[in-house]
């Protein structure tokens, strides 16, 4: 034996010396390979991490392959994997702080949520206290009795004196009409009476107060001169004669201003706008009068923007009493508006965040929101914007309360974004693919329609209220699209474009009462675009009209139905036969009847199903012919699998798989292939 050791085996020395040349030679060799080639090394640890799907229900996740729990067809990889949205940065927690990213919460307002709005204004005067004297004759100042700009003057204190040839003849006609009209018969007596009437009248439009009309009466001789006296009470804010001038009839000599009550107008910036309504507290402070503060309330708002500034006036109604405050003086106020403008309840849920997340580029505006999960991860998102709270935002579209936004760093995710080419803030279409309009899937194109039918509609309407109602329509089909059964990579498409539509339809609404025709516009390019990168029909699709009476007729029906669809779903005979005999009772043609009576007269499930599919196939055919978008909800759902993979249709309420073919042994079979009709 110890003989035959040394003959197998070299020694030691020896070993190490072959040994050390064949792992060079190994090394060199892997270390020179092509990285493809050393991952196909690493191909078993990658596929752990695949997610498998069924082609047949989306929905079902698994991390190995297999057979789907629900049809049993073999399960494929996930398209695309689980690599993020359209806009997602990944970031690891070191680079996260180097590049110093902080985020803030949204929070969302409510209508006891006040704010107070700081403006600039100025003191002026009370255009509704302010009058302007003009003389009703031509004459000659002979005496100021307010030689100066600023006095005081009481109500009926002299002014001015004047004289005027004109005013002497008028004194004199009146002067002798009433010496006239005391003499001579009864009939002449009349006449002169008249006639004092008649000069009496002249005084009274020529201006002359009651209290000079007296003194004339009183006087045996006409006089060439009058008194011009104050017709209110204030200050002497203008005085645009002096003594000895030649004036014309209608000349203006006097302003006179009462400053017991007097205007602060505030400069507020039209994206301030929507926060002003009258009647508003403000409460404000004037430099030249330390230590006191004032208030009052909003009177009226101005329709008009300055073009230069930016800004519109707004007025408040300020009492004076001691007469401190003077026209001009600059006053800093504070207006404690609700946070949520006027007309904007609580169910729009508006949220705030704050001014240095936002990245703006011309129209748009975009933020990056912090994706729940361990490693940081970062989505970009476009919003539209509502009004300015101080150094928040208000966002009222693309944001729910509790997301965390970034505040700093944004620009740096973007510009990430921008180098991989993918949708960015400068460049928001950067790697996405045009498709075919019929590509999308059949979970998405199936809850496409009532937005094209909207389409229609609004085009063919030209009343605004029309217009209006054709776009909330949109909104809420947009906002009603169930995304459960959507693929990683539909799911990003949608959310974007989803988003993009409801920012553009929330415009639209803006633009719609001053150009209805640019308002369709914006609703026709945003649904075009939709549809350019979702693979989705963007043509408005033609709606005939609905009778009422129809329409309800399909909905007493579809509502009848509905219980025996859940009856099926549930495996229940028993239950299915009851509600058959109801929607029976309920229903009015032979072809609708017939089924129902078959499926309340059977306990067999499988005779039951048969029926049921007659039914759904007539009732769907009628609704499309006469009830699109007027009974309510009504998705039609399809399941390949019945009948030897022919495939049937049927009704629900909600966009959800109930699967009344099959019950329990395949609940989840199927996919929504088309929207008759959305609710309200």
């Amino acid at each position: 034996m110890k003989k035959f050791l040394p003959s197998r085996f070299p020694a030691p020395r020896k070993l190490i010396t072959i040994l050390i040349p064949i792992s060079l030679f190994v090394f060199g060799w892997w270390f020179g390979l092509p990285a493809s080639e050393k991952s196909d090394s690493t191909a078993g640890n990658s596929a752990s991490e695949t997610v498998w799907t069924c082609s047949m229900h989306p929905q079902i996740r698994q991390p190995a392959p297999g057979l789907c729990p629900i049809c049993a067809m073999d399960l494929i990889p996930l398209e695309g994997g689980e690599a993020g949205g359209l806009r997602q940065v990944s970031v690891s927690p070191e680079a996260s702080a180097l590049l110093d990213l902080r985020v803030s919460p949204v929070v969302a307002l409510s209508e006891n949520d006040h704010h107070a709005i700081s403006v600039f204004g100025r003191i002026a005067h009370n255009e509704r206290l302010t009058t302007s004297i003009s003389s009703r004759i031509a004459g000659r100042i002979e005496r100021l009795f307010i030689d100066y700009t600023g006095i005081h003057v009481h109500e009926g204190d002299p002014l001015a004196e004047l004289y005027s040839p004109e005013i002497y003849l008028a004194q004199r006609e009146l002067i002798e009409a009433r010496d006239a009209m005391t003499v001579g018969p009864a009939t002449l007596r009349n006449t002169r009476r008249k006639i004092y009437e008649a000069a009496l009248r002249k005084l009274e439009l020529l201006e002359i107060s009651p209290q000079e009309i007296s003194t004339i009466l009183t006087a045996e001789n006409p006089s060439d001169r009058i008194i011009i006296r104050s017709p209110q009470s204030g200050r002497v804010t203008a005085k645009l004669v002096n003594q000895g001038d030649y004036i014309k009839t209608g000349q203006q000599l006097f302003t006179i201003s009462d400053h017991s009550t007097v205007w602060l107008n505030l400069e507020v910036y039209e994206d301030q706008l929507p926060l002003m309504t009258e009647g508003l507290e403000v409460d404000f402070t004037i430099e030249a009068i330390p230590g006191e503060v004032f208030s009052g309330k909003i009177a009226y708002i101005d329709h008009l923007i300055d073009p230069l500034k930016r800004v519109a006036q707004v007025r408040v109604d300020v009492e004076n009493p001691e007469d401190k405050m003077k026209p001009g003086m600059f006053a800093s106020a504070k207006v404690m508006a609700s946070s949520i403008p006027p007309g904007m309840g609580s169910e729009n849920q508006l949220v705030t965040i704050p001014e240095s997340a936002i990245l703006r580029t011309g129209e748009r505006a975009v933020v990056y929101v912090r994706v729940p999960g361990v490693d940081p991860v970062f989505e970009g998102r476009e919003i539209l914007l509502g009004a300015k709270l101080g150094s928040r935002q208000i966002v009222m579209i693309g944001l729910a309360e509790g997301e965390l936004v970034v505040t700093n760093g944004a620009f740096k995710l973007d510009s990430e974004l921008q180098l991989k080419a993918r949708p960015s803030m400068m460049n928001p279409d950067a790697g996405l693919v045009e498709k075919p309009a019929h590509e999308a899937p059949e979970d998405l194109a199936g809850q496409w329609q009532p937005v094209l039918r909207a389409l229609g509609r609004l085009q063919r309407a030209g009343e605004s209220a029309v217009i209006a109602g054709e776009i909330s329509t949109m909104k809420m089909a947009v906002e009603k699209v169930s995304t459960d059964t959507f693929q990683p990579e539909l799911l990003g498409l949608w959310t974007e474009f989803s988003n993009r539509l409801r920012i553009d339809l929330q415009n639209a609404t803006k633009q719609l009462p001053e150009n209805p025709t640019g308002a369709k516009s914006i609703v026709r390019r945003s649904v075009e675009e939709a549809g350019r990168y979702l693979g989705l029909p963007s043509g408005a699709m033609a709606v005939s009209p609905v009778d009422q009476a129809t329409a309800a007729r399909l909905q007493m029906l579809v509502e009848a139905y509905l219980p025996v669809a859940k009856a099926l779903a549930a495996d229940d005979p028993g239950l299915a036969a009851a509600a058959a005999l109801d929607f029976s009772e309920a229903a009015d043609t032979a072809e609708l009847r017939e089924p129902a009576v078959l499926i309340s007269n059977s306990t067999d499930l499988k005779v039951q199903r048969a029926a049921f599919e007659e039914i759904s196939n007539e009732l769907i055919s009628q609704i499309r012919a006469n009830g699109l978008d007027r009974i309510g909800n009504a998705y039609v759902i399809h399941c390949p699998m019945v009948g030897s993979n022919k495939g049937a249709d049927w009704l629900s309420s909600v966009p959800q798989v109930l699967n009344p073919y099959y019950g329990a042994s395949m609940l989840d079979c199927g996919s929504i292939t088309e929207t008759l009709s959305l609710g309200k």
